[in-house]
């Protein structure tokens, strides 16, 4: 090759096979084909599941907290306590609520039942009165789960935890004013 001869100067040639047939091309190339993937693949799971755990009105319900600690307060106060018995076979739940200094009892109350997890199995009760410190309605299985419960009118509440195996609660759920 001369200086001033036109020809041009050529790299060396590599013997071998085409970069296609180079293994570790296809190494490199996989990494980014791979982030690529998964960010579809992330971006699919969003866009198709609602986890349920963030509510829209959070604001709202930040502001409910101070009432709820108010209506445990005023449970607290009346020393009330109250059992829940459901009869699964019958379709049926019956509470007993008790209650001191000056405590009468509402003609109907609310039983709640909020799974620990999973918004859309809550369950929501209204109960009336049957007697004079007893209430009843109809029932249906919870699924399995942590629940967490609540019974109360809009001035008090009595709440527990319940830990549902098989659909059916095993023995009578004791309830009693939120610990401070």
């Amino acid at each position: 090759m001369s200086a001033g001869g036109g020809a041009r100067a050529r790299g060396p040639e590599l013997p071998g096979a085409p970069w296609y047939r180079v293994p570790w091309v296809w190494f490199v190339l996989s990494i980014p084909a791979a982030a690529v993937l998964m960010g579809v693949v992330m971006l699919t799971l969003a866009g198709r599941g609602f986890d349920g755990l963030v509510a829209d009105d959070y604001y709202k319900r930040g502001m409910q907290v101070n009432r709820s600690l108010e209506r445990d307060r005023v449970a607290a106060a009346h020393r009330m306590r109250g059992t829940v018995e459901i009869d699964v076979a019958a379709g049926t739940v019956r509470v007993r609520l008790e209650g001191e200094g000056g405590f009468t009892a509402p003609p109907q109350i609310e039983l709640a039942f909020h799974h620990a997890t999973r918004a859309g199995l809550d369950r929501t009760v209204t109960l009336r009165m049957r007697g004079e410190d007893s209430y009843g309605g109809p029932w249906q299985s919870l699924e399995t789960g942590l629940w967490n419960v609540s019974l109360g009118t809009a001035d008090w509440r009595l709440v527990a935890r319940h830990h549902v195996t098989s659909g059916a609660a095993a023995a009578p759920l004791a309830l009693a004013p939120a610990p401070r």
